[in-house]
Parts: structure tokens; sequence; C-alpha cells
């Protein structure tokens, strides 16, 4: 399949994108990494000059999909935890507090090696140990390498989860994608998490011309994205899979909306903005 090809590390620069933004909230570990990456003052001098209101709106968005996630898996209450194309999020680092989570950090080669440092930076500055914490190179359409994974989980369901992939996998990469995963939790039990389910956008304001803009455009994301929630809906029933729980917002988590405020930029659009993700809870049928 042609999809079994495919260049999956120009996928990457996103990540140190998002980890950039997402310095500027509460998420756990975020300052720290990005401080890491940049230093503490490159970092600032960074993030105040990225402080343009589209930044800070897409940083209100993307927080608030970590949130979901995050409230999702805590609902779940499970305790092994797969994160596939995790990115420079450090949810593993910060879940892993509790030693009776174990859990799998992973992502492509490009980012984990550098991930791998960060942290091993972290956790010597912190004093931390995280045996129940594995940071693993691998591609998620790699069923092998992802039944290689799953295997380390102790026994017992399990939570696969990931935020911000599927917007990049074309629909015959999704499909295998869910394949895998509903594979695994036929074999373990559990529920897939995902942050991604978006819609397209219909109509209003155009996109700003600027580098995320054209990084999304040139890996046609808005194309990749569900028609709408209940296609969506309809596309997981047909690989084998019922909603269980869905949210798509965490408001009282949110840290980052402050910062709209702070800089004076209008928060409010005409009319209501419009719906264009969700959070799922995934269950086979």
């Amino acid at each position: 399949m042609r999809s079994s090809i495919r260049d999956y590390s120009t996928i990457s620069p996103s990540a140190t994108g998002l980890l950039l933004a997402k310095g500027l909230t509460h998420i756990p570990y975020a300052r720290e990494a990005a401080e890491l990456i940049w230093g503490k003052l490159g970092y600032e001098q960074m993030a105040q000059k990225a402080a343009t209101p589209i930044f800070l709106k897409r940083l209100v968005h993307f927080e608030n999909r970590y949130w979901t996630v995050d409230q999702l898996l805590m609902e779940s209450g499970i305790k092994n935890i797969f994160e596939i194309g995790a990115g420079y999020s450090f949810r593993g680092l910060a879940m892993t507090e509790d030693p009776s989570v174990f859990y799998i950090d992973s992502d492509l080669p490009e980012i984990i090696y550098s991930k791998r440092r960060i942290v091993d930076e972290i956790k010597a500055t912190r004093d931390l140990s995280r045996d129940n914490l594995v940071v693993a190179a691998i591609n998620a359409l790699d069923a092998n390498a992802m039944l290689q994974q799953l295997a380390l989980l102790p026994e017992g369901p399990v939570v696969i989860l990931n935020e911000g992939l599927l917007v990049y996998l074309n629909e015959l990469e999704k499909r295998k994608l869910c394949v895998i995963v509903h594979n695994a939790l036929m074999e373990r039990g559990g529920y897939w998490i995902t942050g991604d389910i978006y819609i397209k956008k219909k109509g209003g304001a155009p996109e700003p011309d600027d580098a995320t803009a054209q990084f999304l455009a040139a890996h046609k994301v808005e194309e990749k994205k569900f028609d709408s929630f209940e296609a969506a809906e309809v596309f997981f029933n047909e690989c084998g899979f019922s909603i269980a729980k869905r949210l798509s917002a965490a408001p009282e988590k949110l840290s980052s909306l402050h910062l709209l405020h702070t800089h004076a930029y209008p928060t409010q659009e005409e009319g209501a903005p419009q719906k264009i993700r969700e959070t799922w809870m995934l269950k086979c049928k």
C-alpha cells in the first residue's frame, strides 16, 4: 500500500511549534522542555515575538485539546497507557508520577531521539525515577512495532491515545490504524482516546498565510479532516468502534485564555463560533 512508504518525518516539525505554544500554559513539563530546547532567554524572546492574535487563539485551541484528552483518560480509570504520535507532549512523564501507571510514549524517531534527551534532563534536574515510562521510536502504522510495545504493558486493559495524529493521515492510513488499534483492544480490552475528531471548516474567514498555515496546507490537513461529526461516527462504526464518551471543551483547565486579554486581543467573533473538534473515547463494538 502506498502509505507504507510515505515519509512521515515531514510531520515532525509541527511538534516543535506546539511545544513553543504549550510552554506558555500550565501543561506539565512543557515550559521546562521548551527552555531546554531554546534556553530560558531564547524561549522568552521567541514566545514574546510569537504572541500574535492568531498564535494565541491557536494556543487556546491546542491547550483545550490537551486537557480534553487528559480528562477522558482520567475518567477511563485505566493505568496501562500507550500514546502514539506523542510529539513533544510530556503527559507520560506527568502521569508516571503515579507508580501504578505504566506509560508508553511513542513517536517517529526524529522526535523521540531528542525527546529522550529532554526527558532524561528533566529527570536528572528533578531527581525523578520513572521505571514505569518507556519512550519508544515507532511508526504507529507499523503493526508489528505496535504489538511489540503493547507486550511491554502489564496485564489488564489499555488506553491507546493520540492527539494531533489523524489529521495527517489519509483515509486508507486511518483505516489501517483502526485495524491495528481494534486488534489490540480486542485482545486486551480498554479504549482508544483520540483528540483528533476534526471536521472540515465551512466558509468563514480565510486562513492566515503564515508558516503554520503553509505547513498545514502542505500536508493537506484540511482535506484529511472528517466531513462532519456524523461522518466521523460512521467511519469509526465501519471500523468496529462505537463512541463511549465525547468531550469538546475543558474550560476550567485552560490557563491560556488570560493571554488573549493580557495582550488586549478580542476574544469574540461575529456569530457563534463553529465547533470544529471533539475528543472521543472509543470502544470496540
